[in-house]
């Protein structure tokens, strides 16, 4: 999983980046259109999403670039998942 999103230089967190300048106070349409242009970079040139950003005049805290927030509710998700599974099969068994 690490290497997946490690592939994207950081794209997979410009909706967080994004959230968090809105949430900092910035106006929603220039957080937008800043992180757009930085991702759109990114995407181009394969410059991490926080060089790109920095160049911007925006630091990114170093825990909304961390992967492992992707994994923080991936117990909750896999029991609940199984037990999903179970009611499924209790409906399928002949």
């Amino acid at each position: 999983m690490a290497r997946n999103i490690d592939a994207t230089h950081g794209l997979a967190f410009s909706s967080e980046v994004f959230l968090g300048l809105v949430a900092e106070g910035a106006e929603r349409e220039r957080a937008y259109r800043l992180v757009q242009a930085a991702a759109d970079e990114t995407w181009r040139t394969e410059t991490p999403l926080a060089e790109a950003l920095a160049a911007r005049g925006v630091t990114v805290p170093t825990e909304l670039l961390d992967p492992r927030r992707f994994l923080t509710n991936r117990n909750h998700l896999k029991s609940r998942l199984e037990e999903l599974g179970k009611e499924l099969q209790q409906h399928v068994e002949v």
